[in-house]
């Protein structure tokens, strides 16, 4: 009897742990920069990005628009976004995606640490940039 309450834990667990692999898509909407950065020029930020982007593995690609695009590939995944930046601060929107579980609005939780991971590499990179400007 013991076992089977054991084994209809696990089952329970594993059911609940495997719903967690996809979460609400994590887009960053009007993330501010530190106000040192407004020293900064549109170029000198874009290449900010560029560099947190390379930090974390993204190919970050400029638009003719002023916008860029992310591209992430680890292993057979595929992450595609747009970032959007002035010297106020900066949005990450999801674009696209390949092997990574997106449906409704939904997408693997790996995708929004990817993104977090990003929005605190570029953060942390212009500030950086701003200071040593300075």
């Amino acid at each position: 009897m013991k076992f089977l309450k054991f084994m209809l834990v696990a089952v329970v667990a594993v059911t609940v742990v495997g719903c967690n692999r996809v979460q609400p898509i994590y887009n960053v909407e009007g993330q501010a920069f530190p106000s040192i950065v407004e020293s900064l020029d549109q170029k000198e930020i874009e290449q900010a990005i560029v560099r947190a982007g390379n930090s974390r593995d993204w190919i970050i690609s400029p638009n003719p628009d002023g916008s860029l695009d992310g591209l992430l590939m680890p292993r057979q995944h595929v992450a595609k976004i747009r970032i959007e930046f002035d010297q106020h601060g900066f949005s990450i929107q999801y674009k696209d995606s390949e092997e990574l579980l997106y449906s409704g609005g939904k997408i693997h939780r790996n995708y929004n640490r990817w993104v977090r991971n990003l929005e605190d590499a570029i953060l942390q990179e212009v500030s950086l940039t701003a200071n040593t400007k300075s």
